[in-house]
């Protein structure tokens, strides 16, 4: 499978693990970060499923198809990140659905001009690559890079192509928490935000994806 095939869910996902203090392992005692490389290289079909059941479409929304590879990826990192709340979005439907939100968010950001600035992107990718200048970052990038068989450089163009719709979304959440405070009276922020303004901004994500239900196509749902 063409590594631009998985863009909407490929490397972009490891950056959620650095929160992680130290390298974490797995119960097998793997590091994550090689686990995380290594669900990579399964979704683009070179190991696990067939070539033919990884491209299985199971959802398309105006031209953007969900397949079997690319949820069985986002469960994958799912459980790596919260083992305990994966059991929330174990479904294909529910993991293709938010694959599917994703593009819309992204469409969106675009609409309303939050779209990504070069200097956005530069420096989400300048992060990755100062991460790598220091030892413990260099470990966790050579570990997800050996499980996925790629090097530090193809991951680099990876996160680069993905940051665009990454920050526009990200900015279009953090727009929709701000005019929410604004219209509360509260102060903003993104570092522990209010109940109130996390519910707000799930609702507006809820609304949007409802309007845009008669452009989503579902194939294929499995257990």
């Amino acid at each position: 499978m063409n590594k631009r095939t998985l863009i909407t869910c490929i490397c972009i996902s490891l950056c959620l693990l650095f929160a992680f203090s130290g390298v974490a392992y797995a119960a097998t005692g793997e590091s994550i970060f090689s686990l995380a490389g290594k669900y990579y290289r399964a979704a683009q079909g070179t190991v696990g499923l067939s070539e033919a059941n990884s491209n299985t479409i199971i959802a398309s929304y105006n031209g953007h198809n969900i397949t079997v590879a690319m949820v069985e990826y986002n469960r994958n990192m799912n459980i790596l990140r919260d083992e305990a709340s994966a059991s929330k979005h174990d479904s294909d439907l529910e993991i293709a659905e938010q694959l599917i939100a994703n593009i819309i968010l992204a469409e969106e950001a675009e609409k309303l001009g939050l779209s990504a600035t070069k200097a956005e992107i530069d420096l989400m990718v300048e992060n990755a690559i100062r991460s790598y200048s220091i030892p413990e970052g260099k470990a966790i990038l050579d570990d997800y890079c050996a499980g996925a068989g790629i090097s530090f450089e193809e991951y680099i163009e990876l996160l680069r192509e993905q940051a665009p719709n990454v920050i526009a979304r990200q900015k279009l959440k953090n727009e929709i928490g701000k005019q929410y405070c604004e219209q509360k009276g509260i102060k903003y922020t993104h570092v522990n935000p209010p109940v109130d303004m996390i519910r707000a901004q799930e609702k507006y994500i809820a609304e949007l994806i409802e309007q845009h239900k008669d452009d989503i196509v579902y194939y294929e749902v499995t257990q």
